[in-house]
């Protein structure tokens, strides 16, 4: 499904008349670069920065809940993943405090 998405933004993007082609070929030759990067034999889908990095260009695509897997992929990666959940639930909990005073 994120696969879907990543390809209809790239499509909108490419398809948009201020679009120059070589943008729109930056877009997609970059899509492929993660992708490659990023599988079994690509040697850093164990990298948390590079999903960190590829959230953010998912996010510029337009595409956001491919980029938010990407963020979540980056929390897996880094093997702490139950730390990080703790940490944003007691960041939202004080938030959430903060908030109601």
């Amino acid at each position: 499904a994120a696969e879907a998405e990543v390809a209809a933004a790239g499509a909108e993007v490419a398809a948009r008349p201020d679009a120059p082609l070589e943008r729109a070929a930056y877009w997609a030759e970059t899509a492929e670069a993660y992708a490659a990067l990023l599988s079994p034999g690509g040697g850093l889908a164990t990298e948390p920065k590079v999903h960190l990095l590829h959230g953010e260009f998912l996010e510029a695509l337009g595409a956001p809940d491919a980029a938010r897997g990407a963020f979540c992929s980056s929390y897996r990666a880094s093997g702490e993943a139950h730390a990080y959940a703790e940490a944003f639930m007691a960041d939202g909990v004080v938030a959430l405090s903060d908030a109601g005073q």
